[in-house]
């Protein structure tokens, strides 16, 4: 991991009496250009470094300033590389942030991803889609930054190592798919995640031939076998970056998307391996979860962007298990989903979210998808598997509409390992921006839920009270998806 250095020396801009210096050699600097005529400027000094300032300037300085040593000049690309010294502000709200609208009100960058420590639950991590990772001691009063140094701060999930709550695996890159949802440059690892002294590394990106795979992509959910934490699954999806959204490359050049997997990843060379899902060579992946007892044991949502028949509709999307995530070539297979007039697919472009409990020793998946309602009044259905991901015959109907109008961007759905009747759900604003949004007759709304920390609150009846998921609120059920109350009425 690179540190950013003033010169070869100690790190950059640690006083305000170096932060003056600083200032006052970049002001003669600055001035001492634009004096300059265009043909007069050294093109020499397009590649030095901005901190410090060249010996050749000198003469040119005031009698009494303090003289630069001779020293070699460095080229400028390395600090792009590190990046100057940045000091963090957050997280927290920027004053009259909202722009628009009759009221200018304090606002804060949206939540992309959530994680809480399994044996202290005043240990929290928080990723921001352009905001890098912190963590807190004292359950969200104070933060601090775990990214000094990251070369991304676009933040797609974070996964505690179910084997060693001290490492944090984190993936760059906001997947939810909107024109501000930035790419991202691989897998980082933070070790010692829980002391005072935390340790970066990263990012991983490689396959096994050494190409980057990950670069310009977005990481939307890591997972990790619980038995064997060198094997790791990563789901990924698109990502944008620069003017006019795009992602930077041409499209011939642009990385597979997926379902990634590596079987060394914590204690050898870190590479993964492109695993077949589906029919589809380059397909999204918006979600996936690992069976809490069994690893080999895994489902997947695939984003289908290619329509079909009316026999299939769907041709490379839908919801996927296998029951060999372990072994060389696992073999995936097609969920069957019913209700709806379904062809036993889902229909193409359908964003899901996932989450798994073993529940009376089997596994019980629910989807939370984007599909329009059964009343066709908002996106938002509820799906749900009792036999692990291979046939999802039941909606929860009581979740009708929970996304609004904004489902291909905000879902996020948890379930309580400890007791899977706690479920939670959370959506965004209605389309309309008033009642109905979810069930009839309940006469709330919640705005641009995305993330939702496992386990959830620990007490769900306690109103008002509920994990930040993209500045929005959440609702909540204690019967397994029976019925929803909203968190905030």
């Amino acid at each position: 991991m690179n540190y950013p250095r003033l010169r070869s020396g100690s790190l950059a801009l640690t006083s305000i009496k170096s932060m003056r210096s600083f200032t006052g050699a970049l002001a003669v600097v600055t001035s001492l250009w634009l004096s300059q005529p265009a043909g007069a400027i050294d093109p020499s000094r397009l590649h030095m470094k901005p901190f410090g300032r060249s010996f050749a300037l000198n003469g040119l300085l005031p009698e009494g300033r303090a003289m630069a040593e001779p020293q070699e000049e460095q080229s400028v690309i390395p600090l792009f590389e590190s990046g100057p010294q940045w000091f963090s502000l957050g997280p927290s709200p920027i004053p009259n942030g909202q722009t628009y609208g009759p009221t200018e009100v304090p606002v804060s960058g949206r939540v992309s991803a959530i994680a809480v420590d399994p044996t202290d639950p005043d240990i929290v991590y928080v990723g921001g889609a352009q905001g890098g990772v912190f963590r807190s001691f004292d359950g969200g009063q104070t933060w601090t930054s775990l990214f000094v140094g990251a070369k991304n701060f676009a933040i797609g999930c974070i996964t505690i190592d179910p084997a060693d709550r001290n490492t944090l695996l984190i993936g760059t890159g906001e997947g939810n798919l909107s024109a501000d949802s930035y790419y991202g440059v691989g897998v980082y690892v933070v070790r010692h995640a829980t002391s005072t002294q935390p340790f970066l590394q990263g990012p991983y990106a490689l396959d096994t031939q050494g190409k980057d795979v990950f670069f310009p992509r977005s990481i939307v959910s890591i997972l990790v076998d619980p038995k064997d934490d060198n094997i790791v699954f990563c789901a990924l999806s698109s990502g944008v970056g620069g003017l006019g959204a795009n992602d930077g490359l041409p499209v011939a050049n642009l990385p597979a998307r997926g379902l990634f997997r590596s079987k060394d990843f914590l204690t050898g060379s870190h590479r993964f391996e492109r695993l077949n899902v589906g029919s589809g060579t380059n397909t999204i992946v918006t979600s996936a979860a690992l069976d809490p007892a069994n690893p080999n044991h895994l489902v997947c949502a695939v984003f289908g962007q290619v329509a079909g028949t009316t026999g299939d509709p769907n041709l490379q999307g839908g919801l996927f298990y296998t029951d060999d995530a372990l072994a060389a070539n696992p073999t995936f297979t097609r969920a069957k989903v019913t209700g709806k007039n379904l062809h036993g697919n889902l229909p193409v472009l359908t964003n899901v979210k996932l989450a798994v409990a073993d529940v009376n020793g089997s596994l019980t998946v629910l989807a939370a998808t984007d599909e329009y309602d059964i009343n066709q009044l908002d996106q938002g259905l509820l799906r749900q598997s009792t036999d692990g991901g291979k046939t999802y015959p039941v909606i929860l109907k009581a979740g009708d509409g929970f996304c609004g109008g904004q489902g291909f961007y905000n879902v996020a759905i948890a379930i309580d390992q400890k007791n899977p009747q706690n479920v939670y759900l959370a959506g965004t604003l209605s389309s309309t921006g008033v009642d109905p949004d979810g069930p009839p007759g309940h006469g709330y709304m919640y705005i641009d839920g995305q993330v939702i920390p496992n386990p959830g609150p620990p007490n769900p009846n306690a109103t008002g009270h509920g994990p930040p998921n993209g500045g929005g609120i959440f609702q909540y059920s204690t019967n397994g998806g029976t019925t929803f109350t909203p968190s905030v009425s």
